[in-house]
């Protein structure tokens, strides 16, 4: 049974600052430069005005604030602290959601009043411009939930949480088009075994600044603390930023790339804090990324003329499939045909290497090992080239919004290396099936017709509750919504774990 929501005001300076200045100025900024209206023109006007930080010199447009007491746009990373410093101003207003940072808490606050003033300005501001808008519903969590976490053990370092608990589930900020990057976030922590790693004292830090494993460490600690307000992610932001230079800026990103780029900032990060970075086996590598996420597929090469067979093997942390197109039945493509298609023989146009014929080479791939933790990309984007006059064709890439049937336990028995098809017939016992199953606990969704437009939603599993998660909104929801979403990645965890 939930509980009853508590009133939140923020923060005590920020109530204060209620107290002796009211709510105008941020009704101004709200309605004139985060959501402004459509009249006469002042649509356009306000948002050239507030497209760029207003220092001299600056031409940032990534995360841009409003200070509440001049209404200066600044942007976040250098000149919006330099505005502090002069002049004492203590809040900004985040030019893309509404969100009220406060600098003497160094974070994000969120007062009822001020949610309501931005939800209604949005609303208003929607109906101006031709859009619909519903907003989403927020679980109605309490402080006090913090009550329902137990441990049965009070030396552990990971604590238990009851079924009934909300503990965890927490809106994030969105910093200007960083919706690929909270979903990710949301994602990982929810899985079990990537909370349960982040919670426990194995990472230890060797670093002195920037290490990423220590700010998703503070954040999984922070999603797991009982505070039900959303969480602001610019340190994380900049130290991404600074590090996987393809992801910066206030361009939309794809949330497969991030999600490559994390795992490539766990190992580096984990490496140098074990000094092992001279490791070059990844099958032996200790760090979150081998252990958890890593497989390994073998790959044959076969000649139908001679019948060698060439293996090779290559580890993987995730898997991009093809879209299947639908068949004569007309229903949707599942995520199981998809598999087919990626671990059927592809014709090869090289010389067999033992005999020397021509196209008689294939190569099939499947799972040697698998992972803890699948990921599953369904490729949704396609580059097509488009005819032109030019010399050289255009290309413009194209989203694939076909309907793909995904299951909540998924058997990836048959796409095993040591798979025999005589062996479908064997009792389920036999072959030890749950060695090879995965249950769902995570959706990543891509809405809009192109990759660098569009926004990021994400469901998330917790004790069999599933909750949709759309930056600062989280809304309870079935699982069939779940299922029949349009997925663009797909987390999947082990059911029987294997240990070495």
């Amino acid at each position: 049974m939930m509980c009853e929501r508590q009133v939140n005001n923020g923060c005590e300076h920020l109530k204060k600052y209620k107290d002796e200045n009211g709510t105008s100025v941020f009704e101004d900024i709200a309605g004139n430069f985060v959501y402004p209206h459509l009249k006469e023109n002042f649509y356009e006007l306000m948002k050239s005005m507030t497209i760029r930080c207003n220092a001299e010199k600056c031409t940032s447009i990534c995360l841009l604030h409003t200070c509440l007491f001049c209404t200066t746009v600044l942007c976040y990373e250098t000149h919006l602290r330099q505005h502090v410093q002069a002049t004492g101003h203590k809040f900004a207003i985040d030019n893309s959601y509404g969100n009220v940072y406060c600098l003497l808490c160094n974070n994000y606050v969120y007062d009822d009043q001020f949610l309501t003033i931005v939800d209604s300005v949005k609303q208003f501001s929607c109906s101006s411009l031709g859009f619909s808008y519903t907003p989403l519903t927020d679980i109605p969590l309490c402080k006090s939930d913090i009550n329902l976490v137990v441990s049965t053990d009070i030396s552990e370092s990971v604590v238990r949480l009851k079924p009934s608990s909300y503990i965890g589930i927490r809106g994030l900020v969105n910093h200007g088009k960083t919706c690929f990057m909270n979903v990710v976030l949301q994602a990982f922590a929810h899985v079990p075994l990537i909370r349960n790693y982040f919670l426990s004292t194995i990472h230890k830090c060797k670093l002195k600044q920037n290490c990423f494993l220590c700010k998703i460490e503070n954040l999984f600690t922070e999603f797991y603390s009982g505070k039900v307000e959303p969480m602001g992610l610019g340190d994380i932001v900049e130290l991404v930023w600074k590090r996987a230079i393809h992801l910066s800026g206030d361009a939309q990103h794809d949330t497969h790339e991030f999600f490559i780029a994390a795992l490539n900032l766990f190992h580096e990060d984990s490496i140098y804090s074990m000094k092992e970075s001279n490791n070059s086996d990844p099958l032996n590598c200790t760090c979150v990324s081998h252990k958890i996420f890593m497989g390994q597929l073998q790959s044959n090469l076969v000649c139908k003329e001679c019948n060698n067979i060439s293996t090779t093997y290559d580890p993987f942390w995730d898997i991009s499939l093809e879209i299947c197109t639908q068949v004569e039945t007309l229903l949707p493509p599942s995520v199981e045909e998809c598999l087919e298609q990626y671990t059927q023989p592809e014709p090869l146009d090289i010389k067999c290497n033992n005999c020397n014929s021509e196209d008689s080479m294939s190569k099939q791939m499947t799972f040697l090992r698998l992972p803890h933790v699948l990921f599953l990309h369904l490729k949704r984007f396609k580059t097509i080239k488009k005819k032109t006059n030019k010399k050289s064709d255009d290309c413009f890439i194209k989203k694939i919004s076909t309907k793909i049937i995904f299951p909540h336990i998924l058997d990836l028995t048959k796409f095993r290396s040591d798979y025999n098809s005589e062996d479908e017939g064997v009792a389920s016992y036999e072959l030890n099936l749950d060695d090879n199953r995965y249950e769902l606990c995570s959706v990543i969704n891509h809405f809009g017709h192109a990759l660098d437009i569009g926004h990021y939603t994400t469901f998330i599993s917790q004790h069999g509750r599933w909750f949709l998660c759309d930056d600062t909104k989280i809304k309870p929801v079935s699982l069939s919504d779940v299922l029949n979403s349009e997925a663009y990645m797909l987390v999947y965890e082990k059911k029987a774990l294997e240990y070495s």
